[in-house]
């Protein structure tokens, strides 16, 4: 997610860390170190991670993580951009990864996260516009309202297109993060758990199809946020 298209928090943020533990994935590792600005493909490790559940939805050999790069934005504010396709990591500790199916299991959500953006801009969503109008209503100031969902409350009953880009990123992430990690003690996974009925329930067309792109928002949220 980005303020120019697709941000996301780092992980460090309430909404997003997950503690989870798992390694389900084949080997994969990177030999490659990149420098400010510099890209790399997928890894097979990052790629099996997505197909649990992007499946094939995705055409992954068009997808880039950058290391830093958009004129040093995501390194300056600690948040991943995914405007066009293609990853922008901060070039700092706790952002860009040399294989993020090799890190924390916080790590991997985030990377579900910015897939997602992936996968919107692919099947057609403009990813960059409609973040910009997020970010014209607020959605990014302070505790960030566009990811806040509640499926117990306002939310009940929704369905995935119902939601807002950012939204649907931490639907989808909470759900792998439920299903697909190990987890730990920590609150984020166990609130993932908390959440896996509903989560099935709201992305049963997209768990069915992830190709449709009758499935990509509807919604970029309140006119005026909370």
């Amino acid at each position: 997610m980005c303020e120019t298209g697709g941000r996301s928090l780092p992980p460090g943020f309430e909404t997003f860390i997950q503690n989870i533990a798992t390694n389900r994935v084949p080997d994969s590792t990177v030999e490659v170190t990149l420098k400010e600005g510099e890209s790399r493909p997928l890894t097979a490790g990052e790629i099996a991670l997505a197909k649990l559940v992007f499946k094939d939805s995705i055409n992954y050999a068009l997808v880039k993580i950058h290391r830093g790069g958009l004129f040093g934005q995501p390194t300056k504010t600690g948040i991943a951009m995914t405007p066009n396709g293609e990853i922008y990591m901060p070039n700092t500790e706790n952002g860009y990864k040399p294989d993020f199916s090799t890190e924390r299991e916080r790590d991997k959500v985030w990377l579900i996260h910015e897939l997602t953006h992936v996968w919107q801009y692919q099947l057609g969503y403009d990813v960059k516009f409609y973040a910009m109008d997020i970010k014209l209503r607020g959605g990014y100031d302070g505790a960030a309202p566009a990811y806040h969902y509640d499926l117990e409350g306002e939310d009940t009953g929704k369905v995935i297109e119902q939601f807002n880009m950012e939204q649907q990123g931490q639907l989808i992430a909470h759900y792998f993060d439920a299903v697909y990690l190990e987890g730990t003690k920590r609150k984020g996974h166990a609130d993932s758990l908390k959440r896996l009925p509903k989560l099935r329930f709201t992305l049963s067309s997209f768990l069915e199809n992830p190709k449709n792109p009758a499935l990509l928002p509807t919604t970029t949220g309140k006119i005026h946020w909370q």
